[in-house]
């Protein structure tokens, strides 16, 4: 399959978790949450590990370690392709819902896992236990990696909220389905239904990808007005089309402290010629906000635990 990839990492120290830039994945490595792994598998003298996997029921991370520094090459450039299996049955892989990381060093790269299409199509995502084995591919071996280990969802009972919240305005009517809240990530599903094309975007409609509901992007804010940090994971979905409904999914990092609500503001990146962001003083997106699509929903006594 294709590797979709983010480069969005830090050089600091400790564990690929720490260094990944990743706030979920730092505060469930500060809370001893991760479990510590040394499945490997090794050919023609280089070996795989996998030293690190955390999973809270939306998505999965795995530090994945090689023993070669010195090929010139990071260990991120030579994976090929990755296969994974749940319990000897191979994962269904709709969109994006495998991301790899640079893990911070040449030998060392972070696997997500996270499958919205694959919920909603099942009616379920993974199970809280279940043995992962993975196959991977690595440029110049011809015989691919296989390793084994086990996998327990992370010891909480995850926040879940079925909001529905709607609103709408002249393009579209956007819904709020799901909240869920883990130590490790805040997963918010919405769905957009058309109206109208909406404001002029590159692409064919054909496809949804010409269409204004497809190129939303949502701020997260808690109850104090500060807005979450994006986490690493399938932040996509699967866009509408003048007849079929768009599925979004948003992962952003966990808070601090459970809100007594969390507001949602839909915006647009702003863009120049051509379809080129525009970037404020700061470096960054430039966005137009929509208020008339704006949510607060509320938390109200629910809390993570």
């Amino acid at each position: 399959m294709q590797l979709a990839s983010n480069w969005g990492i830090s050089t600091a120290g400790g564990s690929a978790f720490m260094r990944a830039g990743d706030l979920g994945l730092q505060k469930v490595e500060e809370a001893g949450l991760v479990t510590k792994m040394a499945a490997s598998s090794t050919h023609n003298g280089t070996q795989l590990r996998i030293s690190q996997v955390a999973y809270d029921g939306v998505r999965m991370a795995l530090t994945l370690e090689s023993n070669r520094e010195d090929l010139g090459t990071t260990l991120h450039e030579r994976i090929e392709d990755i296969t994974l299996w749940c319990n000897g049955k191979p994962f269904q892989f709709d969109g994006p819902s495998l991301i790899t990381n640079s893990g911070g060093t040449s030998g060392s790269v972070i696997v997500y896992y996270t499958d919205l299409e694959r919920m909603y199509s099942t009616g379920k995502g993974l199970p809280d236990q279940f043995k992962l084995t993975a196959e991977i591919q690595i440029t110049g071996i011809k015989q691919p990696f296989k390793l084994e280990l086990p996998v327990q969802k992370i010891p909480s009972k995850n926040l879940v909220l079925t909001p529905r919240m709607e609103k709408s305005n002249d393009f579209t009517r956007l819904v709020v389905e799901k909240l869920e809240m883990t130590p490790m990530s805040t997963m918010i599903v919405t769905k957009t239904h058309y109206i109208s094309s909406g404001p002029t975007t590159y692409g064919s409609e054909a496809y949804g990808y010409g269409l204004a509901m497809n190129t939303l992007g949502y701020a997260v804010l808690d109850d104090e007005g500060q807005e979450q940090q994006w986490v690493t994971g399938d932040s996509g979905g699967r866009p509408g089309t003048k007849t079929r409904t768009g599925i979004h999914q948003i992962l952003v990092a966990p808070f601090e402290k459970t809100p007594k609500f969390i507001t949602i503001k839909p915006y647009f990146n702003v863009t120049g010629p051509g379809g080129k962001p525009v970037y404020d003083e700061q470096g960054n997106s430039k966005r137009t906000y929509l208020p008339e699509l704006e949510m607060k929903i509320p938390i109200g006594e629910n809390k993570l635990k």
